[in-house]
């Protein structure tokens, strides 16, 4: 009897004699049991360690109980199977995440890191004939993906596991689900991303087909799918594959080898055409489920002459297993996509209007000294047929010029330059490594530093317009070919009005209903529009004479229908004397409620209309000097009631 058999006969007389009753005339003291337990368990655990090492195997590291690879996992994935992935690493000093230190063996983290994904290259390499080989891949990728995975579970599966103390009752395990096994079908059907004749930029991968399959009244393995090509498909592209979601099933390399002439295998359709038939594939489709598979081709560097290239998938080209055994194969009609590789491209750029880019609004500036970053424009350039590289963006100022001593330009956060505007106008030119990737977006940012106000300058201080827009963008594209664009006025920021002093108006309520009047030619509404104002950088004084202050108007142009009677009131104080003796007071910093209550009369006309703040008139004192300015037009917009019908004769 060799030594590993002695091993395995001794493990069962103690694991016989670990569940033997002592007679009750040699009945043990609850110590003394507990001591031959523990003596028995380490018996056992020297056993299992010798049995182990003759056997070939080696225990599954603690770190694994449980554990089996369901999911991918790539850097940033967290978890328990992070940790048993690093402890099944470390068991070969090949393949051991580090030495020493977070992720070395004992020391195993939950967290996917660089450590981690290099220690799974050296893996994927060691076994690279049974993870690598099959999807057509020549290294590493760092990407726990499912063959990878299966090599793991194979690990995992593989090691046996050490007896329990047979005095310890084991839970039962739940048996394995068992799969259904039936005759099945296999349907295809061609997704409508992406589109037909994608276009493939050179040097560059996209996906050209996508299928949904289906098995039905079976869980189905797709083993083979064949690719038949109507051109010489090596001369367009360097690599094709075969995607399940974001996991590649089987790559090669578009090489004239890879590929077999038709002849009439497929019908006098394909004659002459080409096959690429991936085979080796294990693609499992639950019984009644789809997956979707997805065609990827990278494009070579360089093209002659751009052709399209047709793909197809015929009947019965792609061949699975049911659950019983039998070949099923794609039945229905031929899937067809094509594509075709371009040749030298030149650059095109799209500029348009950042949504973010700021609304009309108030920028406030100070009266002693300059006032920087005032945001007027953002707007977005996009790379579209190559990557470019941006070298000239000219922005005009509409208006204001003489008030504005810098316009800057940035890039995201980026200041790419500041200059001094001149007539108006500033030119950014011979702009740096402003390069932007073919179908990439960035944003840009136009902001200007505005003088300080003076005591005098009531042009600025009377709310003073200012706005920018972009005439110019020149760039280079990816064949260092020079481009340029003239945007005619379509690049434009909306205006921002210049103040030192000026009230912030923000909505609160609004109220219209209709009223029933005796006259019966008329109908009336009542209504109110509540809002607040803020005074900042000084006080701002309201006329309490709405006749004088505020105008109501009607929104929409109905004839006989008008706003009447209209009343101011506040909480702001009254002031009772001096130049503003008769206005309502907002003090600088603090905000108050103001309404304004009017009619509405509908005479022979009859729609829906309500009623919007048309302007409002307020002053402010900036030095020596009283300041009258009203807000109109879009700075009050947004104060304004919902529409009702207002009828001709009595209310409806």
């Amino acid at each position: 009897m060799n030594k590993l058999k002695k091993i395995v006969a001794v493990l069962s007389i103690v694991g016989m004699v670990g569940i033997m009753a002592p007679s009750p005339s040699q009945a043990l003291t609850a110590d003394e049991l507990a001591a031959q337990i523990a003596l028995l368990q380490t018996q056992l655990t020297q056993l299992m360690t010798q049995y182990q090492q003759l056997a070939g195997t080696t225990a599954a590291p603690a770190a694994c109980a449980g554990i089996t690879f369901a999911a991918n996992l790539t850097v940033g994935s967290t978890g328990n199977d992070v940790k048993c992935l690093q402890a099944l690493l470390n068991t070969d000093a090949t393949t051991q995440v580090a030495a020493t230190g977070a992720g070395s063996t004992g020391n195993e983290t939950t967290t996917f890191g660089p450590l981690t994904a290099a220690a799974v290259v050296k893996f994927q390499a060691k076994y690279a004939s049974t993870i690598l080989t099959p999807l057509g891949l020549t290294a590493g990728t760092g990407f726990v993906g499912a063959s990878t995975r299966v090599k793991l579970n194979s690990m995992l599966t593989a090691t046996p596991t050490t007896p329990t103390t047979p005095t310890t009752p084991t839970t039962p395990t739940t048996p394995a689900e068992e799969v259904e096994v039936g005759e099945g079908s296999l349907t295809i059907k061609l997704k409508a991303t992406p589109v037909n004749l994608t276009e493939v930029g050179q040097g560059e991968t996209e996906a050209v087909m996508a299928i949904e399959l289906k098995a039905k009244d079976s869980a189905i393995k797709v083993q083979r799918i064949d690719l038949i090509f109507d051109e010489l498909v090596w001369k367009y592209a360097t690599f094709i594959a075969l995607y399940d979601g974001a996991n590649p099933i089987k790559g090669v390399d578009a090489v004239r080898s890879a590929f077999t002439k038709l002849t009439t295998e497929y019908g006098d359709d394909y004659e002459g055409s080409y096959l690429l038939r991936l085979s080796g594939l294990s693609v499992n489709i639950p019984k009644d489920s789809t997956k979707i598979l997805t065609l990827k081709v990278t494009a070579v560097d360089a093209v002659v002459a751009e052709t399209p290239i047709n793909v197809a998938i015929p009947e019965d080209a792609i061949r699975g297993v049911d659950t019983i055994g039998l070949i099923v194969y794609t039945g229905g009609d031929v899937i067809n996509r094509t594509f075709e590789v371009l040749g030298e491209q030149e650059g095109t750029t799209e500029v348009s209007v950042n949504a973010d880019t700021p609304a009309t609004g108030v920028a406030f500036i100070d009266e002693d000294s300059a006032t920087e970053d005032v945001e007027l424009l953002r707007f977005d350039i996009k790379a579209k047929t190559t990557s470019v590289e941006i070298t000239d963006i000219t922005v005009e100022l509409d208006d204001a010029s003489e008030a504005v001593n810098g316009v800057k330009l940035y890039s995201g956060t980026t200041l790419l330059d500041s200059l001094t505007p001149v007539d108006g106008v500033a030119a950014f030119i011979d702009l740096e490594e402003i390069a932007i990737a073919k179908s990439a977006t960035k944003t840009f940012t136009v902001k200007v530093d505005v003088l300080a106000a003076g005591e005098d300058a009531e042009d600025v201080q009377g709310g003073t317009a200012i706005g920018a827009e972009v005439t110019y963008v020149g760039w280079t594209d990816a064949n260092d070919t020079d481009a340029d664009v003239d945007l005619e006025d379509e690049i434009v920021g909306d205006t921002m009005y210049l103040y030192t002093v000026a009230p912030v108006l923000t909505l609160t309520s609004t109220s219209i209903a209709l009223v029933l009047d005796t006259d019966p030619v008329n109908s009336e509404a009542t209504g109110s529009i509540v809002f607040t104002v803020t005074a900042q950088g000084g006080n701002v004084y309201i006329d309490e004479d709405a006749a004088n202050s505020i105008v109501v108007e009607t929104q929409a142009d109905i004839a006989d229908i008008a706003a009447e009677d209209v009343d101011l009131s506040s909480t702001a104080s009254s002031v009772t004397n001096g130049d503003f003796d008769g206005y309502y007071v907002v003090n600088v910093g603090t905000t108050r409620t103001f309404t304004v209550s009017f009619y509405m009369v509908g005479g022979d006309a009859a729609g829906f209309d309500g009623a919007a703040i048309g302007s409002l008139e307020w002053e402010s004192v900036v030095g020596a000097n009283t300041v009258v300015n009203a807000w109109t037009d879009e700075l009050v917009e947004n104060l304004k009631t919902t529409k009702i019908r207002i009828a001709a004769g009595a209310a409806e």
